[in-house]
């Protein structure tokens, strides 16, 4: 009888030592996102400025952007080159008259109404540019911003 119960002892002893390595892995717990490591742009001319900016189904992520004294009516930017394109974002303030003219290397792009944040001109790759964002109004206390968001 003592030595069945040996056996019996020693098989217990076995599957218990087993059992642990037929079990499935614990599902790792993954620490929460670490929130500091998210940049949240600042606001350019009273609007927030989003993190992310989708056009035409692409991703670009805010990398930098400038905004004009008050009253000066003009905003120059010179865009260093970057591998991927990048995205311009441009902004008046709601109570601005008149129109905002924005031009990227001496060309006339767009003219839209103030007041707006607009986007869409995409910058090729690999060059430097020199964005001008320009009032045709002039107001004294009037300020206009360029934001530009890397593509992702």
């Amino acid at each position: 009888m003592t030595a069945l119960a040996g056996c019996a002892l020693v098989a217990l002893v076995a599957v218990v030592a087993v059992l642990p390595r037929l079990a499935p892995d614990p599902v790792p717990v993954r620490p929460p996102p670490d929130d500091s490591l998210v940049v949240v742009p600042p606001q350019l001319v009273d609007h927030q400025l989003q993190a992310v900016v989708r056009v035409g189904g692409v991703d670009y992520g805010y990398l930098t952007s400038e905004e004009s004294t008050p009253g000066s009516g003009l905003l120059r930017v010179s865009v260093e080159p970057s591998p991927t394109t990048q995205l311009l974002v441009w902004v008046s303030p709601p109570d601005l008259r008149g129109a905002v003219v924005l031009s990227i290397d001496g060309e006339v792009i767009r003219r839209d109404p103030a007041g707006l944040v607009e986007s869409g001109p995409v910058l090729v790759a690999g060059r430097t540019h020199v964005v001008v964002v320009r009032a045709t109004h002039l107001d004294v206390s009037a300020r206009l911003g360029v934001a530009v968001y890397q593509r992702q």
